[in-house]
């Protein structure tokens, strides 16, 4: 958390705490997550946003973007 790289170091004080999992029903309202910063980043916060998707059905997630074949 925190990172630019992925040999920088790791801040603690960054985290993201899930309320509601992967394809559970929810209510209008409902925190899905709660997203913990040192210091506001609207940038980040926009960008975890984006990383959900209601539905007004159950739909299958795609948990496999891409495969790459050697």
């Amino acid at each position: 958390a925190g990172r630019l790289h992925a040999d920088d170091t790791v801040d603690g004080d960054v985290s993201l705490c899930y309320s509601a999992r992967l394809g559970a029903s929810v209510d209008l309202g409902q925190e899905l997550a709660r997203l913990y910063l040192r210091r506001p980043n609207p940038d980040l916060e926009a960008g975890f946003r984006s990383c959900f998707k209601v539905a007004p059905e159950e739909t299958e997630p795609l948990l496999i973007r891409q495969r790459i074949s050697a």
